[in-house]
């Protein structure tokens, strides 16, 4: 085995996509998924206990490709900018189904609102401005102007 020593430790750059350039690129959505996430929040919209969570469905929405990662390994991973929308289950006639809600305030009905969609799937192929943004984790990704 190798012996390192730690006063030899050194910073390096890191593997990182300078996000800033995306910023203010027009593109087109490339696709939809529904997915399921956990949440801390209930169905009434209220926080559930420390520790717990459910897992709630979402409808993400993702650009078209806009560059490619290759690793040293020589995988490949995709960077797309994303935003991801809370979906409600509704039981209907006794019947489980999902769908959004047409509430004005609703971030799902404003963002098709404003891109003159009637459905989720008439996002796909419509133009967005792409813009970058920091999490509340201090994590930066891509999101969507709206």
């Amino acid at each position: 085995m190798t012996e390192y020593n730690l006063t030899d430790l050194q910073p390096f750059e890191s593997m990182g996509i300078d996000f800033a350039k995306f910023d203010g690129i027009r593109t087109r959505i490339g696709k939809i998924e529904i997915s399921e996430v956990p949440s801390i929040f209930g169905e009434d919209g209220k926080p559930l206990p420390v520790g717990q969570k459910i897992m709630i469905p979402v409808l993400k929405v993702y650009s078209e490709p806009l560059d490619m990662m290759i690793f040293a390994d020589g995988s490949k991973k995709e960077i797309r900018a994303s935003e991801m929308f809370n979906l409600k289950v509704i039981e209907k006639e006794g019947k489980k189904n999902i769908g959004w809600s047409q509430n004005p305030k609703g971030k799902l009905f404003q963002f098709m609102r404003n891109l003159k969609a009637n459905t989720p799937q008439d996002l796909i192929g419509q133009f967005v401005t792409i813009v970058k943004r920091t999490g509340k984790d201090g994590r930066t990704y891509l999101g969507f102007a709206h």
